[in-house]
């Protein structure tokens, strides 16, 4: 599957709720949502093509965290922002997020209108780097 011009956001989740309303939230921003159960499922169209976006949700195998961590180990990738929806939000979160080169992390539940201006804030800051790098 290739990306193309649009906004791309990749979610990696195993429930059919944090999907549903992800989904409604990233549609709603002009994102086309791409969703997977399983990192290693993502693994394969990441391979081929960088998203605008990757959100990962806690409770993967391996942990969001780890998988964080080794994508932004890779060049091409390491300027694709990471968000990482998570239940309890303390410092160790705080300070494994850093760790991994996690750039969001938010909260569950989440508060759809945090989110819509987190991915408006998203896509600006990516516009401004587009329009930089010409």
């Amino acid at each position: 599957m290739e990306i193309g011009q649009s906004h791309v956001a990749v979610v990696v989740t195993p429930s059919a709720t944090v999907r549903a309303l992800l989904e409604m939230v990233l549609e709603q921003e002009g994102f086309k949502a791409i969703f997977f159960s399983t990192p290693q499922e993502a693994l394969n169209l990441l391979r081929e093509s960088v998203p605008s976006l990757l959100i990962l949700d806690e409770g993967l195998e391996p942990d969001a965290f780890s998988v964080s961590g080794r994508l932004k180990m890779i060049r091409r990738l390491r300027e694709m922002p990471i968000l990482i929806l998570v239940s309890e939000h303390d410092d160790r979160t705080r300070v494994t997020a850093e760790l991994s080169k996690v750039d969001h992390v938010i909260p569950k539940p989440f508060e759809s209108r945090h989110l819509r201006s987190l991915l408006r804030s998203l896509l600006r800051s990516n516009s401004t780097q587009e329009a930089t790098s010409r």
